[in-house]
């Protein structure tokens, strides 16, 4: 009997603008923040580095009041970003973000078939159902929480109906005999849903991969159920070990109770680097991303996230939030502030300033600062500890911080037997490791 392949840990980057301030650097690049060389270079030192995806995140929006001190926003449309990279790479998986409330299955099932076929097997989706942009796609409201899972699961039913329209062997090639393929094997899929009527078959044959590799990223309880029914990857979001350790948990029992194999669902945790050659290096920059954040800005886009109706910007910023703020916050109930007020209740004790500055640097994620040993240390332990099968990694300055990512902090696993040498295969599903 074979031995058991020991567990080893997933990275994915995602790509984005650097860090904060940093972006600032008289060496950041920022003026090629949407230049495909530039999004290519990143792309290769991360396969170099053998890494097992790239990740675009996207957004239906534009708060104009924040790119003034933020820089560029990141948000190139992400299906023709990472087509024009699987020119550009060659191993590396490609996950792109895509909502279900303002899309139709068909035309999505469609280019991720298409870029699965460009790229050898190697595309994934970041299922999402958008909380935001209505007001850029006909202004109605949007639907509830409920409503827009409903949609989502059926969305995603119909798009993997469409993906398996096509039988594994329907296309024959047969030169001699004229079948380009069997007609047999190509079967319309005839949905009559609640939100969508789809008939089929899809216009371009199964994928390389059978259907791409579903990714999710949601925390509430649908969140989670949707994902432990269709997903291969979670994308996680804690700012501390122990909500880790219990998101981790909860989902892999989740996916027992669907019947899955839990190793089969991969948990990867969102994480902030700022890595230096030394520690003193990663603390100054740390230092610069701080004393480049305006707070007045800053607590009026914390505000938003925890709820407009709680009164931060009144409050002196450096003493503690007081605690009748935090009842009222958790005392809300509109679903997109619940998060927020969590998060403010596990930070009780903080002041206005830091809390907004916290915020600023890691949003609701984890943040480490060092050096590449040092951080790859730091996950190893999470790892080690089941708070995560792998980490989402951003690199926070150019050009030296995607190197100490790729080169420094990869190297570091690696040398820790915790992540691979070389690719497995060719597929994404061959990083992951899932059937």
């Amino acid at each position: 009997m074979a031995a058991e392949r020991p567990r080893r840990i997933h990275l994915a980057m995602s790509v984005g603008r650097p860090a904060g301030q940093l972006w600032r650097r008289k060496n950041s690049r920022i003026e090629e923040a949407f230049s495909l060389p530039l999004l290519s270079e990143v792309a290769r030192a991360a396969e170099d580095a053998k890494f097992d995806a790239l990740f675009r995140a996207d957004n239906l929006r534009l708060d104009p009041s924040r790119v003034r001190a933020s820089g560029p926003p990141h948000y190139l449309e992400p299906m023709v970003v990472l087509s024009a990279l699987t020119a550009r790479t060659e191993h590396i998986g490609l996950i792109g973000t895509a909502s279900t409330t303002f899309n139709a299955p068909y035309t999505l099932a469609r280019q991720f078939a298409t870029l699965d076929h460009i790229s050898g097997g190697r595309a994934g989706w970041n299922m999402v159902t958008s909380t935001v942009g209505e007001e850029n796609y006909g202004d109605q409201p949007l639907p509830s929480k409920a409503v827009r899972y409903a949609r989502a699961r059926e969305f995603v039913d119909v798009a993997i109906g469409l993906w398996e329209s096509w039988a594994p062997d329907a296309m024959v090639f047969d030169r001699e005999a004229g079948v380009f393929a069997d007609e047999a094997r190509i079967r319309p899929i005839r949905h009559r849903g609640e939100h969508f009527s789809v008939d089929g078959p899809l216009n371009i044959h199964r994928p390389p991969q059978g259907r791409p590799v579903l990714v999710q990223a949601g925390r509430s309880d649908e969140g989670r159920d949707f994902a432990a029914t269709y997903a291969d990857v979670v994308f996680a979001a804690a700012d501390n070990v122990s909500s880790a350790q219990a998101f981790y948990a909860d989902m892999k029992n989740r996916a027992r109770r669907k019947g899955r194999d839990p190793e089969s669902l991969k948990i990867l945790l969102g994480t902030h680097v700022v890595l230096g050659a030394t520690e003193a290096e990663a603390s100054a920059l740390e230092r610069e991303w701080v004393e480049g954040i305006d707070v007045g800005k800053a607590i009026a886009y914390l505000q938003t996230v925890v709820s407009p109706h709680l009164r931060l910007a009144e409050l002196p910023l450096d003493e503690p939030i007081p605690l009748t703020l935090l009842e009222e916050a958790e005392a809300l109930r509109e679903e997109q502030y619940q998060r927020g007020a969590a998060w403010l209740r596990t930070h009780h004790g903080q002041t206005v300033r830091q809390l907004v500055i916290k915020h600023r640097q890691n949003s609701l994620h984890l943040g480490f600062t060092g050096t590449p040993e040092k951080v790859a240390a730091e996950l190893a332990e999470l790892f080690h500890e089941r708070a995560a099968d792998g980490f989402v990694l951003s690199h926070s300055h150019l050009p030296e911080g995607l190197e100490l990512l790729t080169q420094g902090v990869a190297q570091a696993l690696r040398r820790a037997g915790l992540f691979r040498n070389d690719y497995d295969g060719p597929t994404l599903k061959h990083h992951l490791g899932i059937a």
